[in-house]
C-alpha cells in the first residue's frame, strides 16, 4: 500500500530572509516598489508580499525579480 502523501509546508523563515534580502537590494539601488514592479513585469502588491515574506515566490518569479534589480539570482538566495 502506498505511503500518503506528506502535504507540503513552506519555510516561511527562509521566505522571509529571502524576502528581506530583495528589499535590501532595492532599497540600496535607490529602487521603489513601484520602480522595481515594473522592471519585473510583476504587480506591486506581490513585490511587496514578497518582500515582507508574506508570499512564497516561485523560481520564476525569483528570475523576474532579479532581472528587475540587474543582479543574478542566486544573489537574491540567502
Amino acid at each position: 500500500m502506498a505511503k500518503p502523501e506528506t502535504p507540503y509546508k513552506p519555510n516561511w523563515q527562509t521566505i522571509k530572509a529571502v524576502g528581506q534580502k530583495i528589499r535590501l537590494i532595492r532599497q540600496k539601488k535607490k529602487l521603489s516598489i513601484y520602480q522595481l514592479s515594473n522592471a519585473s513585469g510583476l504587480h506591486f502588491v506581490s513585490v511587496s508580499n514578497i518582500e515582507n515574506g508574506h508570499k512564497n515566490l516561485t523560481v520564476s518569479t525569483l528570475y523576474d525579480l532579479a532581472k528587475g534589480l540587474k543582479v543574478r539570482a542566486a544573489e537574491l538566495l540567502v
